[in-house]
């Protein structure tokens, strides 16, 4: 009867050591392939590993002992869990992340959407924005306000870029690599010259518009806002 309890005991130490050294190896293997797991992804694979873990530590000499913030207290194999899952990594989040810039001419798609308020194909203009500004104002407004600001301008004589500039994380704005362009713009009813402001937020798609301000220079050359007379 000893003999038989011996052996058993034997039978589930090699399994529980086997099951470790598998999954080991598979979450591993699979690390290679998934460098940036997501949240749920890394959650499992936290798991995983712990009991992988407990597995092998199930034939180690001695005894572990842990406390885990006065709740908790496990020995042996399950120490080893408790410590792997517990004291693992934070999953970085999307914002931790370096900020990847597309590689594409962000003044293209600045371009066509200023050709596509000259249209007055607002929709369409809206449409290919940035999710951020969508998010935050519904096409009612955007549309409300851009004509509002256009529909006494009449159309557009000449555009010129007056200058253009990177910026990363600008205050106040989502984390990521942004582009702003000032074009100098003359229109057939407005004598005074108009500077245009587009702003475009790099997304995984490229380079789409997340800001726009209309503005005119001042008599000492400063900015400020057209306003509507």
């Amino acid at each position: 009867m000893n003999n038989l309890a011996k052996r058993r005991n034997n039978w589930e130490v090699i399994a529980a050591f086997s099951f470790g050294v598998v999954f080991v190896i598979t979450i591993l293997t699979i690390a290679i392939f998934r460098p940036n797991p997501t949240p749920f992804e890394y959650t499992v694979f936290r798991i995983v590993i712990a009991l992988a873990a407990a597995g092998v530590g199930a034939i180690l000499p001695g005894f572990l002992d842990v406390t885990f913030r006065n709740w908790l207290r496990a020995g042996g194999a399950l120490a080893l869990f408790v410590i792997v899952y517990f004291f693992a990594p934070v999953v970085p989040t999307p914002t931790d992340g370096p900020i990847i810039e597309p590689v594409s001419d962000a003044k293209v798609p600045a371009d066509q959407w200023l050709s596509l308020l000259d249209a007055e194909q607002y929709q369409s203009a809206y449409n290919s924005m940035a999710d951020g500004f969508k998010s935050k104002f519904p096409y009612g407004q955007f549309e409300e306000l851009v004509v509002r600001e256009r529909s006494h301008l009449g159309d557009v004589d000449a555009r010129t870029l007056f200058s253009s500039a990177p910026y990363e994380s600008p205050p106040g704005s989502p984390k990521g690599a942004y582009r702003q362009y000032v074009y100098r713009t003359d229109f057939a009813s407005e004598p005074k010259s108009i500077y245009e402001i587009v702003w475009l937020f790099g997304e995984s798609e490229g380079w789409r518009v997340s800001g726009f301000y209309t503005m005119i220079k001042a008599a000492n050359g400063q900015f400020v806002a057209y306003d509507i007379e």
